[in-house]
């Protein structure tokens, strides 16, 4: 089947397409526009108050309604809830064809459920995390086999425009990157909470305990960054019966690795569930 060169998608001010630009599509959406601004940009949203935002913040976006997005477009983000897919098939399908690729956010939701609720248009999925705003995020991709090379550079540029992209063999693996990388930013921010509560009850203000934890956490990953292997670099830090083998002792004693073991698996499992749940 015949499909666009997809190559020549970013140039020539090409256009991307959202549906639903929440804070995921937007972090996406202003980090895509940051990298290639040639590219346009055409963004379906139904809430009213989100276009409004659309409008003082997002000049380089053109609201749209489905028959224009995809007469524009022919790579289209689909940044809604999983539990709304059913109804946006129902909306669209008019108006998709075999040139079209859908690139999906939801989680939970199988390539093959999504390429019988869209056919003939192609479905990629991606799992991004909330650091894409920063363009510091981490996105895990199953490109389905209809996917060409030449598409899947396409898309790997985009997805680079907000961060690393770890293209995936395996459809399940989207489940372990969901409990990894989509979830995983919560559970940093968990640690560093109880890390700022242990500096305010040892008397720092909070301003500071945060600035301390913040900063510590960045430095740790920069070093992850250098060198990635957090066994050599625990090794580098901790002198014999200084405090830091003290503190790992504490996380013996206390299982540590399988509390978080069981944290991941906890995250991993629940996306299981949603890929049952949802269609």
């Amino acid at each position: 089947m015949w499909r666009l060169p997809m190559e020549l998608l970013l140039s020539d001010n090409p256009a991307i397409g959202f549906i639903g630009f929440g804070h995921m599509g937007a972090a996406i959406g202003q980090a895509i526009h940051q990298k290639h601004p040639s590219n346009l940009l055409f963004v379906v949203e139904s809430n009213t108050d989100r276009q409004a935002w659309i409008s003082d913040h997002c000049p380089f976006v053109t609201l749209v309604d489905y028959e224009r997005l995809f007469s524009e477009c022919n790579l289209v983000f689909l940044a809604i809830k999983p539990q709304q897919i059913g109804e946006l098939s129902t909306q669209i399908k008019p108006f998709l064809n075999a040139e079209h690729t859908l690139i999906s956010m939801l989680a939970g939701v199988p390539l093959e459920a999504s390429l019988a609720l869209f056919l003939p248009a192609n479905i990629v999925r991606i799992m991004p995390n909330t650091p894409v705003k920063l363009s510091k995020g981490v996105t895990g991709i199953y490109f389905s086999p209809r996917t060409d090379v030449r598409e899947k550079d396409v898309i790997l540029n985009l997805c680079e425009s907000f961060g690393r992209t770890l293209p995936l063999d395996n459809e399940d693996h989207l489940n372990v990157i969901t409990a990894l990388s989509g979830s995983g930013p919560a559970f940093f921010y968990r640690m560093v909470e109880a890390c700022v509560s242990f500096g305010v009850s040892s008397g720092l203000d909070k301003k500071m305990a945060l600035e301390a934890v913040i900063h510590t956490m960045i430095g740790a990953g920069h070093m992850l960054l250098e060198d990635p292997d957090p066994t050599e670099q625990n090794k580098r830090v901790t002198s014999p019966n200084g405090t830091t083998q003290a503190g790992l002792g504490v996380m013996d004693q206390q299982d540590f690795d399988t509390l978080i073991e069981s944290v991941l698996t906890g995250a991993y499992d629940r996306a299981i569930e949603l890929s049952k749940e949802t269609i």
